[in-house]
């Protein structure tokens, strides 16, 4: 069971102002060499020294030494102020342990011992008056009752004695003796407030129950600045009266002070309280357990929610990109793609599309499809079997990279340059292929690009996409192709895969 007043710490002794006698100046000398229950040599000879100072015979000296180490064998703890953090808290503790009434007298002569050998206007000496009349009025009420009402109560006033022996009377329903503790309280020169509301809230609670204490203290309670010997009581009675929520571990740490000071109960009441304290705590701790739960699941579901925001994100950063490369390819292959007039029907462009410059290869395509890629086979063909004559702008690359106005060629105006241009083998920075000369003396170049087919990549191939197809028998549409085929120059194939990867080169209307 947790009891957690701090420990007294050992206080000096307040200098003496009246000159003492040689008797009592010599005890109070050998009692500053008791510290360790005995005497050395050393200590001895000083002694016999002060008392040679002192007109005090050596025999007398030594008879006064063995009288004080009887005395200090008989009541250990009350020889010096430091006796005093020695006895706490644990004798004390162990009464409380028990929670009875045995070994309470010894411990209490102790403490009255230690009292009396540290008894200064200081905070220790208060928090030791506190604690012992407080046992005492928790385990044995009619002790207090009976120390009160003594002759010597009648010339000594003390405010803890007073203070505690109200709860004593109000357990034994003596309320009218109570209120006269009261009384006493109130004209005392330590009287509190703050103090004094919290022994009525007590009353309060155990008259008529939580509602009506909580309803007292709130009506009189001051600024609540408490004495500290109260605190551990006060944390009680706020948990009781519904100010603080209990948990196990303030339970455990208040039982000592709920059991015996707040509440004035028998038996079967303490043990219903008990058992509802019980049931209240099972209850909180489902609800805490269940908050957990909740808490939990709304974690998990709102790291969720980030992680798919998160996905988002980066899908969205993503197709930026993407667009972002788009439009880039698009603007370099609009800038290095210009349209030159071979005196055909269409204007030819000076490079192959997604290309920067004449003789680069540009991208490749399968048939149909807008987007290039490095690997192309039938079973990432988007479209099958083809069954369409000719591309329409949906399915251009040259129209979606470039704009409207430019396409792939068609059969006719492939067939119309082969037949009215000269094409004539060539290179351009080291790269194979064929100039094409228009009837007015303007040229372009066609490099070898090469041919994605069967799995494998043709690097010496020059065969570029035309926008028409050729319907066999079976209504499947086979794309016609510019190529260098059979020893030509050019030519127009028509066995072309769709499925394969060729370059294209644009036109545009004139």
């Amino acid at each position: 069971m947790a009891f957690n007043f701090n420990k007294v710490q050992p206080v000096e002794q307040k200098p003496v102002e009246k000159k003492l006698d040689p008797v009592d100046e010599l005890k109070q000398f050998i009692n500053t060499f008791l510290d360790d229950g005995k005497f050395d040599e050393a200590e001895a000879e000083q002694i016999l020294q002060k008392a040679a100072e002192l007109n005090i015979s050596e025999d007398e000296a030594i008879d006064m030494m063995e009288a004080a180490l009887n005395q200090l064998k008989s009541q250990p703890a009350a020889a010096s102020a430091s006796s005093a953090e020695s006895i706490y808290p644990d004798d004390l503790l162990d009464v409380i342990k028990e929670g009875e009434i045995r070994n309470i007298k010894s411990v209490f002569r102790t403490w009255q011992n230690a009292i009396s050998s540290v008894k200064t206007d200081n905070d220790q000496y208060d928090l030791i008056q506190c604690l012992y009349y407080m046992t005492f009025a928790a385990l044995n009420p009619d002790g207090i009752i009976a120390e009160q009402e003594s002759r010597k109560a009648q010339l000594v006033s003390n405010y803890w004695r007073i203070y505690w022996t109200y709860i004593a009377y109000m357990k034994n329903d003596r309320k009218a003796f109570a209120e006269d503790m009261l009384g006493k309280l109130q004209s005392s020169s330590k009287y509190n407030e703050d103090n004094v509301t919290i022994l009525e809230t007590i009353a309060a609670l155990n008259e008529a129950g939580p509602d009506a204490a909580l309803k007292f203290f709130n009506s009189r309670k001051g600024a609540e600045r408490y004495s500290n010997e109260l605190l551990l009581l006060v944390k009680a009675l706020r948990m009781e009266i519904g100010l603080v929520k209990p948990s196990q571990s303030t339970l455990n740490e208040c039982a000592f002070v709920l059991d015996n000071l707040v509440w004035w109960e028998d038996e079967d009441t303490r043990a219903e309280r008990k058992a509802r304290q019980k049931l209240e705590l099972q209850r909180m701790e489902r609800e805490a357990k269940e908050r957990i739960r909740q808490e939990q699941e709304a974690e998990d579901r709102k790291r969720l929610e980030q992680e798919i925001q998160e996905r988002k994100r980066v899908e969205r950063l993503a197709q930026e990109q993407l667009l972002m490369e788009k439009e880039a390819n698009r603007e370099r292959a609009a800038a290095g793609c210009e349209f030159v007039d071979l005196g055909l029907s269409v204007l030819w462009a000076n490079c192959n599309l997604g290309a920067e410059s004449p003789e680069k290869p540009g991208n490749h395509y399968a048939w149909g499809e807008t987007e290039p890629k490095e690997k192309f086979s039938k079973k990432n063909y988007l479209y099958g079997r083809q069954n369409r004559e000719r591309l329409d702008a949906s399915h251009d690359p040259a129209t979606k990279l470039l704009g409207s106005e430019i396409r792939v060629p068609t059969k006719r105006e492939c067939d119309e340059l082969i037949e009215k241009c000269k094409i004539v083998p060539s290179s351009v920075n080291g790269v194979q292929g064929y100039k094409v000369i228009g009837s007015n003396g303007k040229s372009i170049f066609l490099p070898a690009a090469g041919i994605f087919e069967r799995g494998s990549f043709s690097k010496n191939r020059t065969t570029y996409w035309t926008a028409d197809c050729l319907l066999d028998g079976f209504g499947e549409a086979i794309p016609y192709c510019l190529e260098d085929f059979h020893g030509n120059p050019l030519a127009i194939n028509h066995w072309g895969e769709p499925e394969n990867g060729r370059p294209i080169r644009p036109v545009k209307r004139k």
